[in-house]
């Protein structure tokens, strides 16, 4: 190791800390923000997730979980959800704290 690497301090001084937010939805309340917007904009139906999944591209499994608030939906189904579902696009704006875009 050279000389210079061992007078360097690889720590903060603070800590291994970073600022807290509280304005950060948490991935378990995101899909039960989710859910409740999957099942406001299309019920509790078996239809409802064969529907999703031809509109998505999702499998049915992952689908499933979506509306059971298991995990929440990523990437491009998110993106392909908000297209097609008012409810998630409004649930996706107050998550990101962008009321002021929601249409009542």
């Amino acid at each position: 190791m050279s000389s210079a690497n061992m007078t360097r301090s690889f720590r903060s001084d603070s800590g291994n800390t970073f600022p807290q937010r509280f304005d950060v939805v948490l991935p378990a309340r995101f899909a039960a923000m989710v859910a409740k917007a999957l099942h406001d904009d299309f019920g509790d139906t078996h239809r409802a997730v064969k529907t999703i999944c031809k509109l998505t591209g999702a499998h049915p499994r992952a689908v499933k979980n979506w509306f059971n608030g298991e995990n929440g939906p990523t990437g491009r189904h998110l993106v392909a959800l908000m297209a097609i579902s008012d409810a998630v696009l409004e649930a996706v704006l107050l998550a990101a704290g962008r009321r002021h875009l929601v249409v009542l």
